[in-house]
């Protein structure tokens, strides 16, 4: 994927001392996030580093050139049967959370123009104990968010769905059926 335009998020810049690939985008939006992995963030040579503006106590305090935007939490962190969650396409305006900084990251990259957005690491399953992460770097356990990442993400896939924008999931397992599976073989082949 090195020739591709690619966004990745949080802890995949404690994976850049085993590879040479970098992403053109970079998005972090939880503060605590930040505060574990600010180091390696600050050495990886990013090159664009977007950053979820939301609350005093939740926003990232970056040490780092970043762009923000504005994050809207909606119900993020409340207790609720009604999951609420709405999908921006003016990212100038709002982002709303998904319980997910790869939420986030697709209405960035709709925003941007992408038309084919594919989904690669993205497997929405906590029942891991302690293996969370592409590479792990909290134990912090969040009550039902495999949950409302899926309902999240079905609020992405309405919005593309009626907008000509095509969601694939191209991660190897994982519980993500929202989006049709392809496997990145058959992504890189097409191009």
């Amino acid at each position: 994927i090195k020739n591709e335009y690619s966004f990745s998020v949080n802890s995949i810049v404690l994976s850049f001392k085993d590879t040479d690939w970098r992403p053109t985008y970079y998005a972090i939006q939880d503060g605590r996030a930040y505060e574990i992995l600010k180091e390696s963030i600050k050495n990886a040579n990013l090159k664009c580093i977007f950053c979820g503006i939301s609350t005093k106590n939740h926003t990232p305090k970056m040490d780092v050139d970043y762009v923000p935007f504005p994050l809207n939490l909606l119900d993020h962190g409340k207790a609720t049967s009604n999951h609420l969650n709405k999908f921006s396409d003016d990212c100038y305006k709002v982002v709303y959370d998904g319980h997910s900084i790869t939420y986030s990251a697709i209405q960035l990259a709709v925003y941007m123009g992408f038309k084919e957005i594919y989904l690669l690491g993205v497997d929405c399953n906590y029942s891991q104990k302690g293996k969370n992460h592409v590479v792990e770097y909290t134990t912090q356990e969040v009550p039902d968010a495999a949950f409302l990442m899926q309902e999240s993400f079905k609020v992405a896939k309405r919005f593309a769905d009626t907008h000509n924008i095509k969601i694939f999931n191209a991660s190897r397992g994982g519980s993500l059926e929202v989006f049709e599976r392809i496997t990145l073989e058959e992504v890189l082949g097409k191009r």
